[in-house]
C-alpha cells in the first residue's frame, strides 16, 4: 500500500466512500460484515491479521462487480 494512512484507516476510507459517505456504516461494515471471498473474516479481523492488502483489493474487484460486495446494495447494512 503506498498510502501513508494506516491501513484501518485506508479500508476505512474507501469504504465510506463506497456507503455514500457515511461513516457510521462504514465502521458497521469493517467490524462486523464478514467478507466472503476472503474466509467469511470481517475486515477488522483481516486487517489485524495483515490482510489489508487484501481486503482493499477485494474491495476494488467488486467496484468491477466480481465479488459481492455490501455496499452493491447499500440498504443491506442499514
Amino acid at each position: 500500500m503506498s498510502n501513508d494512512l494506516p491501513p484501518s484507516h485506508q479500508i476505512l476510507n474507501a469504504a465510506r466512500d463506497a456507503s455514500g459517505g457515511d461513516i457510521a456504516r462504514a465502521m458497521r461494515w469493517y467490524r462486523t460484515e464478514p467478507i466472503v471471498p476472503l474466509d467469511y473474516k470481517t475486515a477488522e479481523r483481516l486487517v489485524a491479521e495483515g490482510r489489508a492488502a487484501d481486503v482493499l483489493r477485494a474491495m476494488r474487484c467488486s467496484e468491477v462487480g466480481l465479488t459481492g460486495w455490501p455496499f452493491r446494495n447499500r440498504e443491506r447494512l442499514a
